[in-house]
């Protein structure tokens, strides 16, 4: 019997979750670095995605070692800044929050693409370290 499809390799599967990580954690930037968009408007948003997403790579995807510590401190504190999120967010939050990012790329085992201050790294985002 002939498989419908093709299976993936190893390695494409490693790509294809990289990426999955990515985009789900653009999301999560962006919210961080556009934080006063939404309070300037007074906007209620939706922030259950981002506390699901963060729940899930912080249960199901961790990689263990002598940093797991700080990749669940991470994580456990960007889910409660996304449960005040935006209405309690103060210029001081969002701060913490982008430092926070950094414990989570790596507990996921990937280089965080960015400086401090926001701007991109010259770094491939989808390399493990």
């Amino acid at each position: 019997m002939q498989m419908a499809a093709q299976e993936i390799r190893a390695k494409e599967a490693l790509e294809l979750l990289k990426g999955w990580f990515n985009n789900k954690m653009m999301v999560v930037i962006f919210r961080i670095q556009c934080v006063h968009i939404y309070v300037k408007k007074m906007e209620k948003t939706d922030t259950r995605e981002q506390i699901i997403f963060l729940n899930d790579i912080q249960h199901h995807f961790s990689k263990q070692g002598s940093n797991h510590k700080s990749y669940y401190d991470a994580t456990e504190w960007l889910k409660a800044f996304f449960r005040i999120y935006p209405e309690k967010i103060t210029p001081e939050r969002a701060k913490k929050a982008w430092k926070m990012l950094k414990p989570v790329y790596e507990g996921f085992g990937l280089k965080f693409p960015f400086n401090d201050d926001g701007g991109r790294k010259e770094i491939n985002p989808l390399k493990t370290e």
